[in-house]
């Protein structure tokens, strides 16, 4: 899964570690040019951002959630991180709770901004915002 890692500081590993799942078809650029690094940096906080692209390939296949885990979540263990968040914005979203239904008791916290399922339709969407 390509990444961009933002540590905190260079040559150590933040005890937090915040994985962020992009919207379909955007990818971990995106989050970075709309500002997330500098906003988390300006105010001092000691996170690693971890920006993943969500190929939609491991949604078809069903492999997201497990390599999430094994490529992401784990790894980070390994270096020392004790809290792992997972942010979503919209698929990614979806995703992030989805990990966390199957890895309950295994990450910190969840940060989700507009979580949609990827089987919503488009009517049932417009019926939820005029509701």
């Amino acid at each position: 899964m390509r990444t961009i890692l933002e540590p905190a500081q260079a040559g150590s590993v933040a005890d937090t570690r915040v994985l962020l799942l992009p919207a379909a078809y955007t990818g971990p650029e995106d989050f970075v040019q709309a500002g997330f690094v500098s906003a988390v940096r300006e105010r001092g906080l000691p996170l690693d951002l971890v920006f993943a692209e969500l190929n939609l390939q491991y949604l078809s296949d069903r492999t997201i959630l497990r390599r999430l885990r094994h490529e992401l979540v784990l790894p980070a263990r390994a270096l020392g991180c004790l809290s792992i968040w997972i942010c979503g914005i919209s698929l990614g979203g979806f995703i992030a709770i989805a990990y966390a239904e199957r890895y309950a008791g295994k990450w910190t916290g969840l940060c989700l901004l507009a979580p949609i399922s990827a089987t919503t339709s488009s009517r049932e969407r417009s019926s939820a915002r005029t509701a």
